[in-house]
């Protein structure tokens, strides 16, 4: 079945057939009719055969590709040049995974309602052309398929003919280099981890001075994406700056729309206090933000100090920009790394993240936040089924009870098969405590899939 998650649809590449693509593809050209789009990917080895999976359900002048770029390049391409931007992507995630990501015509991902319409029609068409699609195995045999207009033999022709147009390309490098003030860290050293990922080809157009900026793991297909490297594991990042005496270190995920810290003592900064200190510098409108379920309670605590009002906008980045609608807020984001800045773009971008860091350095410091203690865990469920009901919440509400002045999150990934659990409390030994006690209800409350 084709469904959305978190963060648009994500799979392991190797368990899913091309023929979801070309579903997901016709849907798609079912309801933007006669509607011009761009499309860009993070680097990774499926994502061409995607691409051209994709593709092939359109005539070539209704796209145009921008080849290996930040999620951020599509969706700034997609508000001021196109109808809507297509982003094959699987972010965080290892280069196993892959997925598409979609943005309309604001640069914003798409509605939850425009989801639904597509997997409908998704379903719809794989249902309905499953028997015929089970005899196709290779790539050019999925694009030739239904498609009158692109023969399997020439499928590698057509896609190679409709060349990357570097030119929009530029122009969003242009729009992120525009935003910064290249003078308020000069003469700094600054380590940048582009996770082997979507930023690895534009960086250098936007960051060139080599004394200043050191760039790092800018290897593209070769399966490194995110290995070892990048806001999901910055260690290589940390050992970097420490080594090179660097000023701060900045990586960003596979698609480059989020963004982790290293500071001069090559230590990582949490991503609450960024959260915090960018909401401290942008000039609010309404003075309020948007944050999520996971915002640590001790940066709430900070913001309302500072006569900052928080609002809980869900799970997700596409969450936080609709509340961000809603209560007329500027800033919003999610201590994982995404940051919205709405007056530049309608999603998280980690350039645009960047370009506004190096702006607020210039004059202000990072300031530590007294935080709460938290206890993260993971939990497989790939081969169960989790029973979340009244029953369940009920006991959580009881261990609530009995450890006064903690948040609890359960929910289940919508990027992997897996169940995350996050604890806080002001306290060590009360978060890991408790978190040992959800950690079992959770697993109590897994029953194995039948075949």
């Amino acid at each position: 079945m084709i469904k959305f998650g978190t963060d648009g649809i994500r799979f392991i590449y190797e368990n899913i057939s091309l023929f979801v693509i070309k579903a997901v593809a016709k849907a798609i050209k079912e309801l933007f009719k006669n509607q011009k789009f761009v499309i860009g990917n993070d680097g990774r080895n499926s994502g061409e055969d995607i691409e051209k999976v994709f593709l092939s359900c359109f005539n070539s002048s209704s796209y145009e590709r921008v080849g290996i770029v930040p999620s951020g390049c599509v969706a700034y391409l997609a508000k001021t040049n196109f109808d809507f931007g297509v982003m094959v992507t699987a972010s965080h995630n290892d280069y196993r995974y892959n997925g598409i990501k979609f943005f309309d015509s604001n640069g914003q991902k798409i509605s939850n309602e425009l989801e639904i319409k597509i997997e409908q029609l998704a379903n719809e068409y794989y249902d309905n052309h499953l028997s015929k699609m089970q005899n196709l195995n290779s790539v050019n045999e999925i694009v030739g398929y239904d498609n009158d207009t692109k023969s399997q033999l020439l499928s590698a022709e057509w896609y190679d003919l409709k060349l990357i147009n570097n030119e929009l390309v530029q122009k969003y490098c242009d729009f992120v280099k525009n935003l910064i003030n290249y003078d308020s860290l000069k003469h700094k050293k600054i380590i940048i981890d582009c996770a082997n990922g979507g930023a690895s080809n534009v960086i250098k157009k936007i960051f060139n001075n080599e004394n200043e900026y050191h760039i790092i793991n800018t290897y593209v297909k070769f399966n490194k994406i995110n290995k070892f490297c990048g806001a999901t594991d910055t260690k290589h990042l940390q050992e970097v700056v420490t080594k090179n005496k660097a000023f701060l270190g900045v990586a960003f995920d596979g698609d480059a729309d989020r963004i982790v810290i290293v500071n001069k003592k090559g230590k990582q900064v949490d991503g609450g206090e960024l959260f915090s200190y960018f909401a401290k510098n942008v000039i609010l409108n309404n003075q309020k933000v948007v944050g999520t379920v996971y915002t640590n309670l001790g940066v709430i605590k900070n913001l309302n100090n500072f006569g900052i009002e928080f609002i809980n906008g869900g799970v997700g980045d596409k969450n936080v920009i609709v509340n961000m609608n809603k209560y007329g807020s500027n800033f919003g984001g999610e201590p994982s790394g995404h940051y919205i800045f709405k007056d530049y773009l309608n999603t998280g971008d980690g350039l645009i993240s960047f370009a506004m860091l190096l702006n607020f350095l210039g004059y202000e410091k990072i300031r530590k936040v007294k935080t709460y203690y938290e206890v993260n865990k993971r939990i497989d469920k790939e081969d169960f089924d989790f029973i979340q009901d009244k029953v369940f919440d009920s006991k959580i509400n009881e261990i609530k009870d009995s450890y006064k002045n903690t948040k609890i999150v359960v929910r289940e990934s919508g990027t992997e098969p897996i169940i995350r659990i996050n604890v806080q409390n002001a306290k060590k030994n009360k978060a890991l405590e408790c978190a040992l006690i959800v950690e079992e209800l959770v697993s109590n409350s897994l029953i194995r899939k039948t075949i």
